[in-house]
């Protein structure tokens, strides 16, 4: 694989042409498996520091990074960007509803909320990827600070342990990466048995209001039949589902599959 600063130097200096989304899913979990390998625990706070200082800066640093990785990958920042040109603004459009749809108002030190708008501001626009300038805005990338403090909460978590909440979101492994490893192990195809012949019918798909199942066609043998789009990057991008049952996961939408 070539190295992350390979990558940087190529996206600086050339245009990229667009890539298939397994291409965009693997080189991910290239990227944020290095992330995860380098990762260190948070260092201690010690005085004179504020407590609360000190995990803004940790926990908010680390969250700051794994929420770009997802961007750069929905993006193609380095790599290009996704030739289903379908997909990408779905997955926007359903984490800035979800995030937005969390109301929680953190109830954090003003010099938190202060540290946290200006970082948020700073990284923003021009100077820098982040598509939000406020804790409040919705979020289209992953989950926002705000909306993973709320889910802590909710939790009874306090304050010390709601930061290693975030903590855990931003250092998480994908649970689909274990999946794709057990097959690869066992040596098993990655498509289950009849999934060839699900992805070469020639299929007419039409959209839904439903954003996590944003396509469905008709019946196809006597079967109601969807689209389940997954949590990518982080996760393979669709999921066949028919009747309500999951059939197989599948990463770029087939050539005769027709979406209106």
């Amino acid at each position: 694989m070539p190295s992350e600063q390979a990558h940087q130097a190529q996206a600086s200096t050339c245009r990229v042409g667009p890539v298939t989304n397994q291409y965009a899913f693997e080189m991910h979990r290239y990227y944020l498996e290095l992330d995860l390998q380098r990762a260190r625990p948070i260092p201690p706070c010690v005085p004179p520091v504020d407590p609360a200082v000190h995990c803004t800066m940790w926990y908010g640093g680390v969250w700051m990074g794994r929420y770009l990785r997802r961007h750069d990958a929905i993006e193609g920042v380095y790599d290009g960007p996704l030739a289903d040109r379908q997909a990408k603004p779905l997955l926007i459009a359903r984490h800035r509803v979800w995030d937005s749809a969390d109301k929680t108002v953190p109830d954090w030190d003003p010099m938190v909320h202060t540290m946290v708008e200006i970082s948020l501001r700073n990284n923003s626009g021009a100077h820098g990827r982040l598509d939000v300038s406020s804790s409040t805005q919705p979020h289209g990338y992953g989950p926002s600070l705000r909306a993973l403090w709320g889910q802590a909460k909710r939790l009874g978590r306090p304050d010390a342990a709601a930061w290693e909440f975030i903590l855990a979101w931003s250092r998480h492994r994908p649970a689909c990466w274990d999946r794709l490893d057990e097959r690869k192990r066992n040596g098993q195809p990655q498509a289950p048995p009849g999934m060839p012949e699900h992805l070469a019918r020639k299929l007419t798909w039409k959209p839904t209001d439903d954003l996590d199942h944003p396509w469905a066609t008709g019946e196809v043998d006597g079967q109601k039949w969807q689209v389940r789009l997954n949590d990518f990057p982080d996760d393979v991008m669709y999921t066949l589902v028919t009747d309500g049952t999951t059939v197989c996961d599948f990463h770029d939408w087939p050539e005769t599959w027709r979406r209106d």
